[in-house]
């Protein structure tokens, strides 16, 4: 059994390596990583590094969500997923999830499941974005995640050969869409409380969330209107 990982990145040059050598302490796996407009040196660092089944592509274009679903295209494996390129989650994170698709045919990690408020490690405004965020993802869509945005989801391979990798959201929003269309095909999705290391400041600012919020609301319209699924 393989497994497949996109590991999608922008301007990670300082971290990109590290993740990689850790991701591919994974038994069995295939590692993709997808530079997404990158304007440093992450692409030459993460070409440049040393281990078995890495495979590097260089995206003019920029987008976490353009990203992943053009190295989903690309994946070899029975499972298949992506993880973030910062190092946020690790490779026994992503174990702890494969686990779960004994009994379910997608997994996603959660920074909220179980978790209260004050307890989540996320600047404060972010938190409040967040909330606001999955309270509208659960009146739009009927969706009950707790955490839609956590950069770290696997599925297996015939959830991936089942969907239309034609996407409406191609940034950081693109995940909804991604369980949504899931969801819709009517396979189980499990959610885990999968804690988020304490990191420097990311690629994601607050300036990306009203962008995030005018897709969700495009991908409403075009469910609600148009079908589009």
């Amino acid at each position: 059994m393989m497994i497949s990982i996109v590991v999608p990145a922008t301007n990670e040059e300082n971290k990109i390596q590290k993740t990689l050598k850790d991701l591919s302490k994974i038994k069995n796996s295939e590692i993709i990583v997808m530079c997404n407009g990158c304007a440093d040196n992450t692409y030459k660092v993460a070409k440049n590094t040393d281990i078995k089944n890495l495979r590097v592509y260089n995206l003019p274009k920029p987008g976490k969500g353009n990203a992943v679903l053009k190295g989903l295209k690309k994946v070899n494996g029975d499972i298949v997923g992506f993880i973030d390129s910062d190092g946020a989650f690790d490779h026994k994170s992503v174990e702890k999830l494969i686990k779960n698709l004994d009994k379910y045919d997608c997994v996603i990690g959660s920074k909220w499941k179980g978790q209260e408020f004050s307890s989540v490690n996320m600047p404060f405004m972010r938190k409040f974005s967040a909330r606001g965020w999955n309270f509208l993802i659960k009146i739009l869509f009927g969706m009950n995640f707790v955490d839609t945005q956590a950069g770290i989801k696997f599925m297996k391979r015939k959830v991936l050969d089942s969907l239309n990798l034609d996407f409406i959201l191609k940034g950081f929003a693109f995940d909804v869409e991604l369980l949504y269309k899931i969801k819709e095909k009517g396979f189980k999705i499990k959610e885990v409380y999968t804690p988020v290391k304490k990191m420097e400041k990311g690629t994601f600012s607050l300036f990306y969330i009203p962008n995030m919020f005018y897709g969700l609301f495009k991908l409403w319209f075009n469910v609600k209107f148009f079908g589009k699924k």
